[in-house]
């Protein structure tokens, strides 16, 4: 795994807020190359793609 990568793939990883009828959800994208295996290494869980806010 190269450092370049790593930095490149977690600068990647986007969230979006938004809120539908008064509610507020947040998305998380896809962790691409090898994000995820950053935070597995690290033993943090990734959140879940939908979650209300």
């Amino acid at each position: 795994m190269e450092w370049g990568d790593v930095i490149r793939d977690l600068n990647n990883l986007i969230e979006m807020e938004v809120a539908i009828g008064g509610e507020g959800y947040i998305f998380r994208g896809q962790a691409t190359g090898v994000a995820g295996k950053v935070f597995q290494a690290c033993g943090v869980a990734l959140p879940p793609a939908l979650r209300s806010c």
